[in-house]
């Protein structure tokens, strides 16, 4: 069996009630183009149409990769109108998912799962998560708790071993990859 991309799911718009489905689309492109990038706009995604006339959109996009009979993997790709999605296979299949993630004080916090997912779903992020700017990025550039120490609370799994939580205070990184347990 040959390596694959099967999108599973696509749509592009300003939210989910304006947001159409290009699953179709996309996955004619990634054939095409044998993975490559995609400049996310209504006229890449052959749209008729505008879905949301003076909206920012973006496109959001699950697919699956398998890489032979060995190993399959599942990610999810976004970029914003302008923006470029590269469906380019990732160098190695690490299978980490992230269960959860939240930003903020033990009163005040943000669930940042998506957008740390998406984050994550970059085959060139080599796992390194860090509290800044990627917490401020999905809290929308605002301080949730002004004047108060925050922590990015993560729940990961690696393929074939149990959840591991990881709290990170403000300031401080993490490799993924390095803190769980090898399989």
């Amino acid at each position: 069996m040959d390596n694959s991309i099967h999108v599973i799911s696509a749509s592009y718009g300003s939210g989910s009630v304006q947001a159409v489905d290009v699953t179709a689309t996309v996955q004619a492109f990634v054939n095409a183009n044998r993975g490559g990038s995609l400049v996310v706009s209504n006229d890449s995604l052959r749209l008729s149409s505008d879905p949301s006339v003076g909206q920012r959109k973006s496109l959001v996009v699950t697919c699956q990769y398998t890489n032979g009979v060995e190993s399959s993997l599942e990610i999810i790709k976004s970029a914003v109108e302008g923006g470029t999605i590269s469906f380019a296979p990732p160098e190695k299949f690490v299978p980490v998912n992230l269960v959860s993630a939240t930003y903020g004080t033990d009163k005040v916090f943000k669930d940042i799962t998506y957008g740390l997912a998406c984050f994550m779903a970059d085959p060139n992020n080599n796992y390194v998560i860090s509290t800044d700017p990627l917490c401020s990025l999905y809290c929308y550039g605002q301080d949730i708790a002004p004047g108060i120490a925050k922590t990015l609370n993560l729940i990961i799994t690696k393929q074939g071993s149990p959840e591991h939580r990881i709290c990170l205070n403000d300031g401080q990184e993490v490799n993924l990859i390095e803190v769980l347990p090898q399989v």
